[in-house]
């Protein structure tokens, strides 16, 4: 629990409060470096390896995870 609200709900719209948009914003930064991180594997021409380990809920697996499973593995 992060203690601040992110976001105002009403009926009618769902906004980002100022916390919420820092908060974005800071994911967004993080996310964008896990992907650089990424590309600078990609391009020495080296992929990670070796076996992967999630836990995660089960919904999310199977909702986000397994759909990816085909594709990861035409890349190996």
């Amino acid at each position: 629990m992060i203690g601040v609200s992110i976001l105002n709900r009403t009926t009618r719209r769902v906004e980002l409060t100022d916390e919420g948009r820092q908060f974005v914003e800071t994911i967004r930064i993080g996310l964008l470096r896990i992907q650089q991180a990424e590309e600078e594997l990609i391009t020495r021409g080296e992929l990670p390896k070796g076996r992967l380990r999630v836990d995660a809920a089960s919904p999310f697996v199977f909702h986000q995870l397994v759909p990816l499973v085909q594709a990861f593995n035409k890349v190996l």
